[in-house]
């Protein structure tokens, strides 16, 4: 679906897949001897953080859709929580929306003495939501939730709705039938958000420990 953000063993390095347990000890890995683009323990800990500070929104959409709340992993891992993040594929926000999506999503149909317009966002109206925490949270939850309905007759629906969120619901449904393949980013895409769920529900025992960066006003506020 696009390229990940703050991934992750070397990008050319996307043609292997790991396991949900090599992830784990990737993203547990100090930083201080690892090349850029890697995942590893303080640059995950910057991530938990930055969740933090999003968890209310992105608890409220995902029961909203009536989705297990640790999709939360999700935005971790497509975007490690960076509201502005675009990435060289040009998926926005959060969620790493892609722009069709947003288009689909936010055209609405007025009526107005008896006619009814279709309005269809602008490009720049469609980067403006995409950038908005709210709205892109609650696009791609809702993207999520309609990945989660096509599965649901599936006894795997998570793992083929998360797949489907990185490559496409045609993708996968060809791979179930056997007539393709999935992409090995896909693959991994999948192994790292079950690494990011595992280390989530077992911080403590992990010992990873968010850190959440103060501001500039926040660290003004500090000084006065």
């Amino acid at each position: 679906m696009k390229i990940l953000l703050f991934l992750l063993i070397p990008l050319q390095l996307n043609a292997t897949v790991f396991s949900v347990k090599q992830w784990t000890d990737f993203y547990l890995r100090d930083c201080t001897s690892l090349e850029k683009n890697r995942a590893c323990k303080q640059d995950l800990e910057l991530i938990l953080g930055r969740m933090i500070s999003y968890s209310v929104l992105t608890f409220k959409y995902l029961d909203k859709e009536d989705l297990p709340r640790w999709l939360i992993a999700v935005p971790a891992v497509e975007s490690s929580f960076k509201p502005n993040a675009i990435s060289t594929a040009g998926a926005i926000g959060l969620w790493q929306l892609m722009n069709f999506n947003i288009k689909l999503y936010m055209t609405r149909k007025k009526s107005f003495m008896g006619q009814t317009f279709t309005m269809v966002p602008s490009p720049a109206k469609i980067l403006k939501y995409g950038k908005d925490p709210v709205i892109n949270t609650r696009l791609g939850a809702k993207h999520m939730g309609i990945l989660f309905k096509q599965f649901r007759y599936h006894k795997d629906t998570a793992k083929l709705s998360i797949l489907a969120y990185n490559c496409g619901a045609s993708r996968v449904k060809s791979w179930l039938l056997g007539k393709s393949t999935l992409p090995n980013e896909t693959r991994n895409y999948y192994n790292k958000i079950m690494a990011v769920k595992h280390i989530i529900r077992n911080m403590k025992a992990l010992g990873v420990k968010p850190v959440r960066k103060l501001s500039i006003i926040e660290r003004l506020r500090g000084l006065l």
